[in-house]
């Protein structure tokens, strides 16, 4: 497995615990009648985004054929950076919770950056692989 896959999915997996912490969090105020329902977002962000979409992106970069060797998978660099800026935009959409909307749109944008980002670097391989 690379050493991208293995860090995607690393920390995929952190954000499946922060986010079942959270859940766990919000399902103990429901039973003493105090929902804090500004760590909602949170969950959701967490385990939709953080978990789902990043596990999702280290197994497609370790899955996705290679380009002509068998361990060439192509640049990493871009898909360090994409891992980079998916997370500050996670923990950007994360903290917009706490009255700073700004940071939600701010978030968001990065996460799509990061799409965009981990795609146009995955595209030579796809490409490459239909020409044989």
């Amino acid at each position: 497995m690379p050493s991208v896959s293995s860090f995607l999915i690393r920390t995929a997996l952190v954000h499946l615990v922060l986010g079942f912490t959270i859940g766990a969090i919000l399902l103990v105020g429901k039973a003493v009648h105090h929902v804090p329902f500004q760590y909602l977002p949170i969950h959701i962000e967490l385990l939709l985004v953080g978990f789902v979409i990043q596990l999702t992106l280290g197994v497609a970069f370790w899955m996705f054929p290679r380009l002509t060797t068998i361990t060439d998978r192509g640049r990493t660099k871009p898909i360090f950076a994409a891992y980079a800026v998916l997370n500050v935009g996670i923990l950007c959409c994360c903290l917009s919770v706490f009255e700073l909307p700004l940071l939600l749109g701010f978030g968001r944008a990065m996460e799509v950056v990061a799409m965009v980002a981990f795609v146009l670097n995955l595209w030579p391989r796809i490409y490459a692989f239909g020409r044989y």
